[in-house]
């Protein structure tokens, strides 16, 4: 009897550290063991809480969205749910540029907002690198149609490698050619490098050291953009600011001419429109005109942008 009961325990003892050595090799590590190229983006979204008073109080929490979607710029989606804490996690592509939208029941919220850089326009391409760390874009504020992270990614991604985020590092790429005028031919926010399809192209010249448009906001072809939304313009010169005007730099839809207040700041040009935008609405924006200040005249551009319905 005693002998069984020994034989016993030394069977279950033996299970227990082969069921341990099983749950420590699936567990080995993490995610990034199961898809080698996944970049983990997460964030909590703010939100509203309401008490209910029943019998029991109750608090609920609102989401300003229950669906998160990532698009990259080959048009290829990756969604994630949100939590009812309005956390979300998203499991992305390394090296891998993305926009990413909020939406509450199929209508869509906001994008997200981040900087990619001190010089560079307010953007909503998101750029990752290729390192095993997690995005944390930390609580997301909801003002003015647009999502704000409370970290920017780009303070958490060196693309290049060099101890540099790429936030700080004015060449994120190691190109040797500075992020403020990075290639972006078809001005869609996503630099060539990391651009899956250049169909539109305009035909402005990308060489360094050419006067040209080198950034824009709205971006080109972006949709839900808000009817008052200011439109800005990024050029690798300094501009002549007596050659920016309403005919130079025109908005343009197919029942409304777009009057612009300028603000001209070296090499940026921002258009406050004077009347908003009508929604769900195709508008183009040319630019035909404006020279650098150095006598040199910027290519005729244009880029067109689609409004939000603004219901």
């Amino acid at each position: 009897m005693i002998l069984c009961l020994k034989n016993k325990s030394i069977l279950l003892a033996g299970c227990a550290i082969f069921l341990l050595t099983l749950t420590q090799c699936s567990n080995a590590g993490g995610t990034e063991a199961g898809n080698p190229s996944a970049k983990i983006v997460i964030g909590q979204m703010s939100s509203q809480s309401s008490q209910l008073t029943t019998l029991k109080t109750a608090v609920t929490t609102t989401c300003p969205a229950d669906t998160i979607i990532a698009t990259d710029s080959s048009a290829q989606q990756i969604e994630a749910q949100a939590e009812s804490d309005c956390s979300f996690e998203l499991e992305l592509e390394k090296n891998t540029a993305y926009q990413i939208d909020f939406f509450l029941t199929d209508s869509f919220v906001a994008p997200l907002i981040v900087n990619n850089g001190g010089n560079l326009l307010a953007t909503r391409i998101v750029y990752l690198d290729d390192s095993d760390n997690s995005i944390d874009l930390g609580v997301i504020d909801f003002a003015n149609g647009d999502a704000i992270p409370e970290f920017e990614p780009s303070e958490q991604c060196d693309r290049d490698g060099d101890g540099i985020f790429d936030f700080d590092d004015t060449d994120d790429d190691n190109d040797d050619q500075d992020d403020d005028v990075e290639d972006d031919c078809d001005l869609d926010g996503y630099e060539d490098d990391n651009d899956d399809d250049t169909s539109e192209c305009s035909t402005q010249s990308s060489q360094v050291n050419v006067a040209r448009i080198t950034e824009v906001s709205p971006r080109n072809t972006e949709s839900h953009v808000s009817i008052d939304e200011e439109i800005d313009a990024h050029m690798s010169c300094l501009i002549n600011s007596a050659t920016v005007n309403n005919t130079t730099f025109s908005v343009t839809s197919s029942s409304q001419n777009i009057s612009c207040e300028f603000d001209i700041s070296e090499d940026e040009v921002s258009c406050s429109p004077q009347e908003n935008y009508t929604p769900l609405t195709r508008y183009t924006v040319t630019i035909d005109g404006v020279f650098c200040s150095d006598g040199t005249r910027i290519p005729a551009t244009q880029w067109t942008f689609t409004t939000e319905d603004d219901e």
